[in-house]
């Protein structure tokens, strides 16, 4: 009778919701679970947000967390202490953890690394975040997304140079162009910060854009493999007529960007094909990725280390762009 209630009063311990057991912490009970790691108190991160305002969301694939308002968007990653908070980098006093598939927070984040966050936000030592753009409904909205940014540089190339920073010269040139052409153009990222690919494509949506370009420099195993290609979404079986008609107009888009690519650069002509890459996938709108050259190819790093020569690769982009408008007459009415 002894032993039946031990292990009754065991059992309750271990099945109470407010107190969290691991074999390297100690249990703290409050309304929700805590944890006590080397001394140091963790709280889940849905708490601060639900306490902070803060939308949440996890991306299982690139193992981040993720904390946006109308000001801030924070993204965190498991076992570190940076953090990126509108794309500058971070510190907390402790590093992040993934607790049975739950981000936990240092303690002292909410009160002590959040508000200094907020003070640098209003100082105007954080860049602000992408809010969307309220546009003229007779403009066609083109979105520029160059690649990476941040902690993430992308491809390197053998003399060190960095696929983010060439990517995003390269935008900032097609943007020139196309508002010269006035046509409104948003940049997924307008500096040296990181995104992810999850905004990336959620941008497209809250813009009501007409056309998504991501922007990427291309690497290789094989340091002779050259050239430019161009990637659209690829088509899946059983898709709606809407989803088919979003697929043919991308893939009109990839071609007329490559096809404009090869006649201002002159460089190998990769070809035009259907990919899986997640922002041209996930986006809403007709879209395509481009590879303007591989970093890992001596002659195209030089290059694509030139100004006068990404001056072209915008210029060849710039106009695929255009004369995909001006075929498929995507104007706003």
């Amino acid at each position: 009778m002894i032993r039946l209630y031990i292990s009754f009063l065991l059992f309750s311990i271990l099945i109470s919701p407010n107190i969290v057991y691991s074999s390297s912490s100690k249990p703290v009970s409050k309304s929700y679970p805590q944890y006590m790691l080397n001394k140091t108190l963790f709280v889940p991160a849905y708490s601060i947000a639900n306490t902070e305002g803060f939308y949440s969301k996890w991306s299982e694939k690139q193992k981040t967390l993720i904390l946006w308002n109308d000001n801030l968007t924070l993204l965190f990653k498991p076992t570190s202490r940076l953090f990126l908070a509108n794309g500058a980098t971070r510190k907390m006093d402790h590093p992040a953890q993934l607790i049975h598939g739950m981000m936990y927070l240092p303690y002292s984040f909410r009160k002590k690394t959040l508000s200094k966050v907020r003070l640098d936000l209003k100082n105007g030592k954080l860049p602000g975040k992408w809010k969307e753009n309220k546009v003229s409904p007779s403009k066609l909205t083109v979105i520029l997304d160059p690649g990476h940014g941040g902690p993430d540089p992308g491809a390197i190339g053998r003399s060190g140079t960095r696929e983010k920073y060439i990517v995003l010269d390269i935008a900032q040139r097609v943007a020139r162009i196309l508002k010269s052409k006035g046509i409104h153009v948003i940049m997924t990222r307008k500096a040296d910060y990181f995104i992810t690919l999850w905004r990336r494509a959620y941008i497209s949506k809250l813009a009501n854009a007409d056309v998504f370009v991501s922007i990427h420099g291309n690497a290789h195993r094989k340091r002779s493999v050259k050239g430019i290609e161009t990637f659209y979404p690829r088509n899946s079986p059983g898709i709606s007529r809407k989803e088919r008609h979003r697929h043919n107009n991308s893939r009109k888009l990839a071609k007329n960007i490559q096809y404009n690519l090869i006649r201002q650069t002159g460089s190998q002509n990769r070809g035009v094909k259907p990919a899986g890459f997640y922002v041209i996938k996930n986006c809403s709108i007709p879209s395509a990725l481009v590879e303007v050259g591989f970093l890992t190819h001596a002659y195209e790093e030089r290059k694509l280390r030139q100004p006068s020569y990404r001056e072209i690769i915008a210029r060849g982009i710039a106009i695929g762009i255009i004369k995909y408008i001006q075929t498929t007459s995507k104007a706003k009415s």
